[in-house]
């Protein structure tokens, strides 16, 4: 009788963990940036937002294709500075990344993040 009440103890505190687990809600690891696609020419703007998170950090792939006209917050204008002359269409990618809401703090203290991505094609 012994050896059973012993391991019954020992499951005690793995079952109270699972259960603490199980009231916890969802945890919203997406984020969006809206549009997630523009076609632009040289001069042209276009207004970016982001959801999903908290503490937006946006840049650029290629920072000579373009400026932001602000890299923290949840919207950001980016002005088209480049013309890809008769070559190609220039492709750039526009990044955010965000503290994610509901996201779980790691035993260093770090936060889950989340990034997405828009793509922005350049043409003349």
């Amino acid at each position: 009788m012994k050896t059973s009440r012993n391991a019954l103890l020992c499951l005690l505190p793995a079952a109270a963990l699972l259960l603490a687990g199980c009231e916890a809600d969802p945890v919203n690891q997406t984020v969006f940036i809206t549009p997630d696609s523009a076609v632009m020419r040289n001069g042209e703007a276009v207004t970016f937002t982001a959801s999903g998170g908290v503490d937006y950090d946006w840049s650029l792939e290629h920072e000579s294709y373009g400026i932001l006209l602000n890299r923290r917050g949840d919207t950001t204008t980016y002005v088209s500075s480049i013309s890809p002359g008769s070559a190609t269409n220039l492709q750039q990618i526009l990044r955010v990344t965000s503290i994610v809401r509901g996201g779980a703090t790691t035993n260093a203290g770090q936060v889950t993040t989340g990034t997405a991505e828009a793509f922005i094609t350049h043409i003349d």
